[in-house]
């Protein structure tokens, strides 16, 4: 199997290697194949929104350490449509409002966001999302 690493910008085709590998003393993640010719920044977000899809959004959660489910989707699918209305991505406090009043689910927290997102929902959701990377984000 093959595997895309990414580095620097830079996209390797690396054969046989295990889903973290050291390159000069850091670990990098493994993008799969099916986002073999995806352009990437240095952190791992799309550099062209519109080469997001469904299956680069689970290589990205996998290489994150996220199994998606629908709850996860939901968050996913919302990012992607205000992002797409107006242009921005929401702040924190207005994600969690928004989506209390959208899906009107009482775990739709700042507590149940994290729970999802271990490391930031406004990092990776964004980055799974496929949208870019704000400056300061939780």
């Amino acid at each position: 199997m093959f595997y895309i690493v990414v580095y620097k910008s830079k996209i390797y085709l690396i054969e046989n290697v295990k889903r973290n590998f050291k390159i000069m003393g850091s670990v990098h993640k493994i993008f799969m194949k099916s986002i073999k010719n995806v352009s990437v920044d240095s952190d791992g977000y799309l550099n062209n929104i519109f080469d997001w899809n469904k299956n680069i959004a689970i290589e990205i959660a996998n290489c994150e350490g996220i199994t998606l489910s629908e709850e996860h989707w939901k968050i996913i699918n919302f990012f992607r449509s205000f992002y797409f209305h107006f242009n921005t991505l929401p702040s924190f406090r207005i994600l969690v409002n928004k989506m209390l009043k959208e899906f009107e689910n009482k775990k739709c927290n700042s507590c149940y966001l994290f729970y999802l997102f271990p490391g930031g929902p406004m990092k990776q959701a964004v980055k799974i999302s496929g949208l870019p990377k704000q400056e300061r984000c939780l």
